[in-house]
């Protein structure tokens, strides 16, 4: 059998020290989130994921579909990463 082919990695953009200390609370926040998600897009854990969407939350694929409410969210990650 041949083997699924590797999902490519998303790396964080990091910044220095100085520049990180002169950033708003909301900036921080949102930098948070983002680091999050590229952890659990990273480790493949679909549920990570969706828990950084609200209960409503939506999410729009590549090809323009919708994916709406937190389980259906974690159901599109959860079938990228099967494959």
């Amino acid at each position: 059998a041949q083997a699924a082919p590797a999902r490519p990695a998303i790396a964080a953009p990091a910044a220095a020290p100085a520049q990180a200390a002169a950033r708003s609370p909301e900036e921080q926040a949102l930098r948070g989130v983002v680091a999050s998600f590229t952890n659990a897009f990273n480790q493949g854990d679909a549920k990570g994921i969706a828990s950084l969407f609200t209960e409503d939350g939506r999410s729009v694929a590549p090809d323009g579909s919708e994916s709406a409410g937190r389980q259906a969210i974690a159901d599109l990650f959860d079938a990228y990463f099967s494959g």
